[in-house]
């Protein structure tokens, strides 16, 4: 018996690229967070465009770390 018999192949990739995402996703976002958060500090002197892009920066990384935690909890009340 062949193994592509007994693993569906198209399930196992999304479940990699789920696992991907989640991962080194969130990773990504929160350094962004961090980034956004530390130089819209340094920022203060700097103009308004500066700020406003910085702080556009760490709500976007915010958004997408606060709604992967919660499709997580979805995902495991789900089952």
């Amino acid at each position: 018996m062949l193994a592509s018999a007994l693993i569906d192949t198209s399930a196992l990739w999304k479940i990699v690229a789920v696992g991907f995402a989640g991962g080194a996703g969130v990773v990504v976002a929160f350094g962004f967070v961090v980034l956004g958060t530390s130089r819209f500090g340094e920022a203060r002197q700097g103009g308004v465009a500066a700020r406003g892009g910085y702080a556009l920066l760490v709500l976007l990384g915010a958004a997408f770390c606060i709604a992967a935690v919660v499709l997580g909890f979805w995902a495991m009340t789900k089952k």
